[in-house]
């Protein structure tokens, strides 16, 4: 159930990629990069137009520094969202748990821990 995670590029390019499906080529060994826990952008890696006159970038700034929460490549809880989920019944589901791969047990034990240390 992991996702392969995708790190932003830097560039500012003039088209934008919706979604992407990647498959290796046979033969081609695929290890499955998963996501660091260490901060790695904030609000201060984006990029402020430099057309825009000194009052502007330091307006832009302002802002950038009151929503610096938002401005981070590590996952978060959010509270913006509402779900419920309609029962048709009260009786238990039953069914068998996903199977994981041996190998990968570790990984997926601390990437549940991080999720578990954030919240």
């Amino acid at each position: 159930m992991l996702k392969k995670y995708w790190s932003r590029e830097h560039e500012h390019r003039a088209h934008v990629l919706h979604a992407m499906v990647f498959e290796p080529e046979e033969g081609d060994e695929y290890e499955l990069s998963l996501f660091t826990s260490s901060q790695t952008e904030t609000y201060k890696d984006v990029k402020v137009k430099p057309e825009l006159t000194e009052e502007q970038r330091g307006d832009a700034m302002k802002v950038l520094e009151e929503f610096l929460d938002v401005f981070t490549d590590v996952p978060g809880l959010t509270n913006l969202g509402k779900h419920s989920i309609t029962l048709t019944t009260e009786e238990p589901i039953h069914s068998k748990p996903y199977s994981l791969p041996h190998a990968m047990q570790k990984e997926v034990e601390k990437e549940l821990n991080d999720m578990l240390k954030w919240g």
